[in-house]
């Protein structure tokens, strides 16, 4: 047997196959300096829009610091000095002594009214009331409580409308 040229169409057998290259492809040349640099500054404008909220958010929480608040209650201005816990005599809505320092670690919703409530001071225990079931699941966290700062005793149909469920 001799040996055939390897380009002999032939020399393989009818199933062999062949391969042209005609050339290879060309860069694209018309692709100029001018739409590779608008093509950068769209995806700098994504970027930026995509960062800008989260960089306005940081600014203004750590720079600008905003001091508005959505708070119902107000800080008594000057403070006052209570006695200990201890020496203050305190009692629930039957009568019953209850210690002060059971309400401690509490979140505490605190009217300071006298027994003889009037309108006002109805409307506060309302709303004090209101609020607290507002709370949704946390209501059971917070006490309300009415420090009565006179001697006089509570109307009965004042405390049976506190002590009534809501």
């Amino acid at each position: 047997m001799k040996p055939t040229p390897p380009d002999d169409p032939q020399a393989h057998g009818p199933e062999s196959l062949t391969f042209t290259l005609h050339g290879t492809p060309a860069p694209m040349r018309d692709y100029s300096a001018a739409q590779s640099r608008r093509g950068r500054l769209m995806m700098l404008a994504i970027l930026l829009a995509c960062a800008l909220p989260v960089i306005a958010s940081y600014f203004t929480y750590y720079v600008i610091r905003p001091q508005g608040r959505t708070n119902y209650a107000t800080l008594i201005e000057p403070q006052r000095p209570l006695p200990a816990l201890g020496m203050v005599p305190a009692q629930d809505m039957d009568g019953r002594s209850v210690p002060l320092t059971t309400l401690k670690g509490q979140w505490l919703m605190i009217v300071v009214a006298p027994a003889s409530c009037g309108k006002t001071c109805e409307r506060n225990l309302f709303l004090q009331r209101q609020l607290r079931e507002m709370m949704g699941p946390e209501r059971d966290r917070i006490q309300k409580v009415w420090l009565v700062d006179s001697p006089e005793p509570i109307a009965p149909a004042l405390a049976a409308a506190l002590a009534a469920k809501p």
